[in-house]
């Protein structure tokens, strides 16, 4: 989980909340755009996290055996 979180924190993060802050302080509306912001993070990183879990599972535990 720390890999995908570091991964994840250099590239959207500043995106997202940039365009976050933007649009707060265009329209004054925070809790809105904020919650915006948690979804769209939720969004995606919870597919990232599950397929990287997968996929270092799968590599860890396919080659013990052979």
């Amino acid at each position: 989980m720390i890999k995908e979180t570091s991964i994840f924190t250099v590239i959207a993060i500043p995106e997202l909340t940039n365009t976050a802050l933007d649009l707060i302080g265009m329209y004054y509306r925070s809790n809105e755009y904020l919650f915006v912001l948690v979804v769209a993070y939720a969004i995606i990183l919870i597919p990232l996290s599950l397929g990287l879990t997968y996929l270092e599972k799968r590599v860890r535990y396919g080659s013990f055996g052979n």
